[in-house]
C-alpha cells in the first residue's frame, strides 16, 4: 500500500510540474511527419512496418515494437485535439515513469535496501533529471521503454524469475530500440563472465537467455522484420543504417566527445555537475566494491563494472558516430540517454544500500546528499529548459507551436490563413484538427 501511495505521490508531482512547465508541450519537425503518418487511414500493421515514413531518412533498426506505441501517442493527442485541448505530450511515456517509479521502490524492496528514505530519494533524483523531467513530449518511445524494459529485466534476473519470463522481458528489450538490443548482450557477456569465475548455474542461465533474445531479435532483424515491411508495406528496408562502417572514421575529437557526453549523463543525475558525478560515483564505486567480502569478489565486481562502464562509452561512441546532432546542447538532454541513467539509478540502489549496511550510521549523511543533489537538479532545470523549448539550431518549427496549436483549434478558418511557412506545418495542422 505504501509503496502506492508513494508512487502515485511521485507522478502526481511530475504529471503537474511537467504540465505547468510545458504549457501543452512544444513540437519539432520531425513529429510533425510522424504525427500524421500514424492516423491516417491507413491498416494498422501497414502503419506499424513502414519504416520510411516512421524513421527519419526510412532507417531501419528492428525496432517496430516502438512504432506501436508510437501510434498511441499519436492517437492520444490526436483524440485531444478533438475535444479542443491539443498538446504534445506523450502517453507512453507517462505510463513509463509510472512503472518506472513503482519498479525502482519495489526494487529497493527485493535488495532489502536498509533505508527507505534513501530508496525514495534515489528515485526522485532520477525523476529530476532534465532527460526524464523535460522529457515528457512526444517524440519517439523506444528510449524510454527501453529503460523500462531494462529495469524489469535487472529485477527478475535479481528475483531470479522463471526462464519464459525472462526471456519474454529480454526479447522486448531487444525490440524497443537497437540500445536495447546491444543491454541485453553485454548482460548476457557479464554474466557468463561472472559465470566464469563463480560457477553459478544461475548467471550462466541469465547468459544463454540473453542470447536467445539476442538471436530472436537477429532473426528479426534479418529475416522476420524485413519479410512483414514488404508484406505491409511494399518495400524491402535498407540495411545501411546498422552497418558499422562508420566507426572507420574514428578520431580524437570523437573520443574526446562521447567522454564528455558520457560524463554528462552521469552528471545530469548528480545534480548536472561533472565534477559531483566524478565524486559520487567515485565514491559509490570505491565502497560497492571495498565492502564486499573477499578479494576474488572485490575483483570481480572491479571487472563487471568496468564492463559496464565500457560498455555505456561504447554505446555513445556508436550513437555519435551515426548520429552527431546528439552533441547538441538541446539534443544531449533528449531521451537517448535514458538507458542508461536507468542503470545509474540501479547503481545507486545497490551501492547505498551497500554503505548502508556496513556503515548504519551513513544514512543521514546520505539522505542530506541526496536532498542537495535533488535540489541542484531542480535548481538547474529552468536553464535546460531554456534550451529545450527556444533552441532552433537544426529545428525552426519549435517557434511555430503557438500557430500550430491555433491552427489546429481554430476549425472554421482554413488553414491557409495561418501562413504557415511549410507544408508539413500545413498537413499536421489538417490531420489534427476536428472535424467539422
Amino acid at each position: 500500500m505504501l509503496l502506492a501511495v508513494i508512487t502515485f505521490l511521485l507522478f502526481s508531482i511530475i504529471l503537474i510540474a511537467s504540465l505547468l512547465i510545458w504549457q501543452g508541450g512544444t513540437v519539432a519537425g520531425e513529429i510533425m511527419a510522424y504525427i500524421p503518418n500514424y492516423i491516417d487511414n491507413r491498416s494498422l500493421l501497414a502503419k506499424i512496418f513502414d519504416v520510411k515514413k516512421n524513421d527519419i531518412f526510412g532507417y531501419y533498426e528492428a525496432r517496430e515494437l516502438s512504432y506501436f506505441f508510437d501510434m498511441i501517442d499519436s492517437y492520444f493527442i490526436k483524440i485531444s485535439a478533438y475535444f479542443h485541448h491539443p498538446h504534445y505530450f506523450s502517453l507512453i511515456t507517462f505510463i513509463c515513469f509510472i512503472l518506472i517509479i513503482w519498479i525502482g521502490i519495489y526494487f529497493g524492496k527485493i535488495i532489502k535496501h536498509r533505508s527507505y528514505t534513501i530508496s525514495v530519494f534515489s528515485i526522485v533524483a532520477f525523476l529530476t533529471t532534465p532527460t526524464m523531467f523535460l522529457g515528457t513530449l512526444y517524440f519517439r518511445s523506444g528510449k524510454i521503454l527501453t529503460g523500462l524494459f531494462l529495469l524489469l529485466f535487472i529485477i527478475f534476473i535479481f528475483e531470479n524469475r522463471k526462464n519464459y519470463l525472462l526471456l519474454i522481458v529480454s526479447t522486448l528489450l531487444t525490440l524497443a530500440d537497437r540500445q536495447g538490443f546491444y543491454f541485453t548482450f553485454v548482460i548476457g557477456f557479464v554474466s557468463f563472465f561472472i559465470f566464469i569465475f563463480t560457477q553459478k548455474k544461475d548467471f550462466l542461465r541469465y547468459a544463454v537467455i540473453s542470447l536467445v533474445a539476442v538471436i530472436i531479435n537477429t532473426i528479426y532483424n534479418f529475416l522476420l522484420g524485413p519479410f512483414l515491411i514488404k508484406t505491409f508495406a511494399g518495400y524491402w528496408p535498407s540495411f545501411e543504417f546498422q552497418k558499422l562502417d562508420f566507426l572507420k572514421q574514428i578520431n580524437i575529437k570523437v573520443i574526446n566527445d562521447t567522454f564528455f557526453y558520457t560524463l554528462d549523463t552521469f552528471a545530469y543525475f548528480f545534480g548536472s555537475s561533472r565534477f559531483l558525478a566524478v565524486v559520487f560515483t567515485g565514491i559509490l564505486i570505491f565502497y560497492f566494491i571495498k565492502l564486499e567480502p573477499g578479494r576474488k569478489n572485490k575483483l570481480l565486481k572491479l571487472a563487471a563494472l568496468a564492463i559496464f562502464f565500457a560498455a555505456i562509452y561504447v554505446c555513445n561512441l556508436i550513437m555519435i558516430m551515426k548520429h552527431s546532432l546528439i552533441l547538441l546542447p538541446h539534443v544531449r538532454i533528449s531521451g537517448y540517454n535514458r538507458p542508461v541513467m536507468v542503470l545509474i539509478l540501479v547503481f545507486s540502489l545497490l551501492a547505498t544500500n551497500r554503505i548502508i549496511k556496513s556503515y548504519p550510521k551513513s544514512e543521514q549523511l546520505l539522505t542530506i546528499i541526496l536532498f542537495v543533489i535533488i535540489g541542484l537538479n531542480v535548481f538547474s532545470l529552468p536553464r535546460y529548459f531554456y534550451l529545450v523549448r527556444y533552441t532552433y539550431d537544426t529545428d525552426p518549427t519549435p517557434q511555430w507551436t503557438e500557430q500550430i496549436t491555433t491552427c489546429i483549434k481554430s476549425v472554421n478558418v482554413p488553414v491557409e490563413a495561418f501562413n504557415l511557412p511549410r507544408p508539413y506545418h500545413e498537413n499536421f495542422c489538417r490531420a489534427l484538427r476536428p472535424q467539422k
